[in-house]
């Protein structure tokens, strides 16, 4: 319930009319006095008195209201504190709905060879020989499920963009491999050997990786051993071949497209 407060001016007012009323009336009548009994200037002494004791009154009782009354009211809030609340019920923390990010776990290079049907996974050094395709990816996750947009670009030593794909992809929490719905054709590979590049992606104004790899013309040997990196754990490369596995299968029902990249 809110307190009631207009009635306090109205106290204020009636108070102040009583003092004017009392002391007009009480110079009157001493003013009366006087006058008949034939003493003017001392009635007109004693009204000048109070007067003056009259705005000495109103003076005093106005600047101990204004500066009395602050200070009460300062106290008066200290001691009167009391805890905010809505409906009876103390309020409560909100829950924050904070985005848990994009967490990227790796980004490379897939290559598609002649005569082979699964593709190889490498790093910083691309392997250039015998190469049909190649396609840019990365692995990553998020804390809650939703669909995010990725650009991903292959710019070449000279900074010219030589390939952009836009697209949606949906994250979870669980790794996921992330790539472009087109394989690159080569006509010329041969001719990329020694160049370095840069696959940059993003996701809105983010900035999920910037990694510069170098394509190589590898030899029988660096062919046979495995794709992936030697220098990645054993899980880690299980996980990898997993995710690639589901790639494929992914690829075989979607037609994936495949476009000629451009100058090479």
């Amino acid at each position: 319930m809110i307190p009631n407060t207009t009635s306090r001016p109205d106290h204020r007012i009636n108070f102040r009319q009583a003092l004017f009323v009392g002391i007009l009336a009480a110079s009157v009548l001493l003013v009366l006095v006087l006058a008949v009994t034939k003493s003017t200037w001392a009635a007109v002494a004693y009204v000048l008195v109070a007067l003056f004791g009259f705005l000495f009154v109103l003076a005093l009782y106005f600047w101990g209201a204004m500066l009395l009354g602050g200070i009460l009211e300062t106290f008066s809030r200290h001691k009167a504190h009391a805890t905010w609340s809505i409906g009876g019920t103390k309020p409560e923390a909100p829950e924050h709905n904070i985005d848990p990010g994009l967490e990227l776990i790796a980004a490379g290079i897939l290559v598609y060879r002649y005569g082979e049907v699964k593709p190889r996974v490498y790093f910083r050094a691309v392997t250039l020989t015998n190469a049909r395709a190649i396609r840019p990816f990365v692995v990553a996750r998020t804390g809650e499920e939703r669909t995010y947009e990725f650009d991903f670009l292959l710019v070449d030593q000279s900074e010219q963009v030589r390939f952009k794909g836009q697209f949606a992809h949906e994250l979870r929490n669980a790794p996921q491999m992330v790539m472009p719905h087109y394989r690159l054709l080569l006509n010329a590979p041969h001719h990329l050997t020694g160049q370095r590049w840069n696959l940059r992606v993003r996701t809105g104004v983010t900035v999920v990786t910037s990694v510069r790899f170098t394509f190589v013309d590898g030899t029988d040997t660096q062919l046979k051993k495995s794709a992936v990196s030697e220098e990645m754990q054993a899980s880690q490369k299980e996980m990898l071949l997993t995710l690639l596995d589901e790639a494929i299968k992914q690829d075989a029902m979607t037609q994936t497209q495949e476009i000629v990249l451009e100058g090479v």
